[in-house]
């Protein structure tokens, strides 16, 4: 059976530590339906993986048990501590990236938990996956809207000067849509700018400084 892999979408850890970037790869054959998550304590990989199959399933989106999908996720490095509800909508766009081929992962930070019913859920870490990004020079950030709301117009306006763009969308399948859309444009060459961000990683952050070079 052919093998679909996807490489190149990241998450943020879900605590502060000193490599703050987890990243997702996933390989889907046609197989007997079996979801295997690498890289992730059993007691959290098993309701990650439930999570994930139902939003793809009510979102329309896949139906990996009907179509008879083996799946392998792996989570990066692995002597990260990975607990659930940040990883979801990573691993549910990595899966989507192996069948749709019109959704390219790479450069993209992904954060959010998901309900069985597609919707993404916040993770009140927009501000670390913002300074990951930055550092990591990685161009899209996908999130809840929530999480999204919690920064202002003039914010988002200077991360887009810095070649940072944030997509986000109440849905799973809504987002999915946004990206395709969004990857699908032609780009042009962000500008050189000559500000750095800073953001502290502290949990209670509320604050994004940006400050002259």
């Amino acid at each position: 059976a052919k093998s679909l892999v996807a490489r190149g979408i990241y998450s943020q850890t879900d605590i502060d530590n000193t490599e703050p970037i987890v990243h997702i790869e996933t390989m889907i054959s046609r197989w007997l339906y079996r979801f295997t998550l690498l890289g992730m304590n059993p007691r959290y990989a098993s309701d990650t993986k439930d999570r994930v199959y139902s939003a793809l399933r009510s979102s329309d989106l896949l139906n990996l048990k009907s179509d008879n999908r083996k799946i392998i996720v792996t989570l990066s490095p692995d002597d990260t501590t990975k607990k659930e509800g940040i990883y979801d909508l990573g691993i549910a766009l990595s899966c989507i990236s192996c069948i749709d081929k019109n959704l390219p992962t790479q450069n993209m930070l992904a954060i959010g938990g998901l309900s069985i019913s597609g919707k993404i859920l916040s993770t009140k870490r927009i501000y670390q996956a913002i300074y990951t990004a930055h550092l990591k020079q990685i161009s899209i950030i996908v999130c809840s809207e929530e999480d999204k709301q919690t920064l202002d117009e003039k914010t988002l306006e200077a991360l887009s000067g810095f070649g940072i763009q944030i997509i986000s969308a109440i849905y799973l399948r809504e987002v999915v849509s946004l990206l395709k859309t969004y990857i699908s444009q032609d780009k042009t060459d962000v500008p050189e700018t000559s500000h750095s961000i800073l953001i502290s990683l502290k949990p209670n952050i509320k604050k994004i400084y940006l400050e002259d070079m």
